[in-house]
C-alpha cells in the first residue's frame, strides 16, 4: 500500500476524467468525493477530502496520522516526558479515520507505536501512559500529504530536552497548516485569548496570508454605505445598541444586508489568494454564522484558495466560545490549536 493517501486533488482529478451519464448534473467537488466513497464497496471519505479504505489496518492509520497526534498528550511532571493514553491516541487517530481499525488496547499496540513514533518511546503500565521522551529521525506523514518532511534530526538515546520538544511541536503544527493549504481546505486555529493579537499577525506573516478582520470589514463597510445613503452613524450606532428589537433594527437589518452581500461575501468567499479570519464577533451579533458554513463548503469546492480562521479560545474548552455564542464548528479534525511553542519561536525567528 502506498504510504501516503492520495489528496483530495488527485482524487477529483481522476473523478472528473471519467464520463458523466447525461442524467448526472454537475456535481460541486464536496458532492462528487461524497458521492465516490457512498457508491463503493471500501472506501470511506473523512472531513480532509481524503478517500482511503475502510476498515485501514491500525498500524497504516497510526502513520497516517502522525501530523495530527504529534502534539498530543501534555508534559509528564515527574519523567518530563509527553504523556498520553492509549484512549487519547485511538480517538486522535478516530478523528482522521473514523473508519479505520480501531488501534488495539496495550499491550498489543505498544510494538506498533513504538515502530511510528520511535523506539524511545515507553508505555508505563502503572499508569496507562505512553511516555514520549525522543523524537527518533522521523518523517512526519499527514495523510495525503504527499511531501514527508524530515523535521529532527537523530537523537540517539539522548533525552529530548524542552527546546527540542517546542521545536517538534511547532514544526508539526507548521506541516498541518501547510498541508491543509496545500490542499485548499478550511482550518479553524484555537489560540490562547492573552496571545491573540500578536498571534494573528504571526501567522499572517508566516504563512503569507492575507488578514480579513470580519469586524473591522464591517465597521468600514457600515461607514461606506451610511456615506452612500445619507445615513447620519450616530443613527446606526443608536440601532446597533438597541439590536435586534429596537424601533430602528429593520432599517438596520437592511444596511446589513448590504454589508452581507456586496462586502463580506465576496471577502470570505471570493478572495484571489488563501486568507486567514479572526474578529467574528459582529457576525455573531447580527446572526450571520451562516456565512462560516459558506466558507467551509467554499474551501471544500477546489474553486477557494483556501482559509485559516483564527478563534480565542482556552486549551481547556471543549468548544469555542465568544459572547455567549458557540462556534459552529462540530468536526474537531478542522480545528488545531496553535502550540505556544511555535508562537515563541516564530517571534524569535528559530523556526526554519
Amino acid at each position: 500500500a502506498s504510504p501516503v493517501l492520495p489528496g483530495a486533488s488527485t482524487c477529483l482529478t481522476e473523478l472528473r476524467s471519467l464520463a458523466r451519464p447525461a442524467e448526472l448534473p454537475e456535481l460541486s467537488n464536496e458532492r462528487l468525493l461524497a458521492l465516490a466513497a457512498a457508491s463503493s464497496t471500501n472506501a470511506s471519505l473523512n472531513s480532509r477530502g481524503e478517500l482511503y479504505p475502510r476498515g485501514l489496518d491500525a498500524r497504516r492509520a497510526l502513520k497516517l496520522s502522525q501530523g495530527a497526534i504529534a502534539g498530543l498528550g501534555s508534559i509528564d511532571r515527574t519523567t518530563r516526558r509527553r504523556a498520553f493514553t492509549v484512549t487519547e491516541l485511538r480517538e486522535r487517530m478516530a478523528q482522521r479515520y473514523p473508519d479505520a481499525k480501531p488501534l488495539p488496547d496495550a499491550p498489543e499496540c505498544i510494538p506498533m507505536v513504538r515502530e511510528v513514533l520511535g523506539a524511545e518511546t515507553e508505555y508505563d503500565a502503572a499508569r496507562g501512559l505512553f511516555l514520549v521522551r525522543a523524537a527518533e529521525a522521523m518523517t512526519v506523514q499527514s495523510g495525503s500529504g504527499s511531501r514527508p518532511t524530515m523535521y529532527v534530526t537523530q537523537l540517539g538515546a539522548q533525552p529530548i530536552d524542552a527546546h527540542q520538544q517546542a521545536l517538534q511541536r511547532a514544526n508539526a503544527f507548521s506541516h498541518e497548516i501547510g498541508i491543509a493549504l496545500a490542499d485548499k481546505r478550511l482550518l479553524v486555529l484555537r489560540v490562547q485569548p492573552k496571545a491573540f493579537g500578536p498571534a494573528v499577525a504571526q501567522i499572517a506573516k508566516a504563512f503569507s496570508l492575507r488578514p480579513v478582520s470580519i469586524d473591522a470589514l464591517f465597521v468600514e463597510a457600515l461607514r461606506e454605505v451610511a456615506a452612500q445613503k445619507g445615513i447620519d452613524f450616530a443613527k446606526i450606532y443608536a440601532a446597533d445598541a438597541a439590536w435586534p428589537d429596537g424601533p430602528e433594527s429593520a432599517k438596520l437589518r437592511a444596511v446589513l444586508e448590504i454589508i452581507r452581500r456586496e462586502h463580506v461575501t465576496p471577502a470570505l468567499l471570493f478572495p484571489a489568494e488563501p486568507i486567514l479570519v479572526s474578529d467574528w464577533g459582529l457576525l455573531f451579533r447580527y446572526d450571520m454564522l451562516s456565512l462560516y458554513t459558506e466558507l467551509r463548503d467554499a474551501c471544500g469546492s477546489g474553486a477557494h484558495p483556501g482559509a485559516l480562521c483564527v478563534l480565542p479560545a482556552d486549551d481547556a474548552e471543549q468548544s469555542i466560545v465568544l459572547d455567549g455564542h458557540t462556534f459552529p464548528e462540530f468536526d474537531q479534525s478542522r480545528v488545531l490549536p496553535v502550540p505556544s511553542a511555535w508562537l515563541r519561536l516564530t517571534a524569535t525567528a528559530t523556526i526554519s
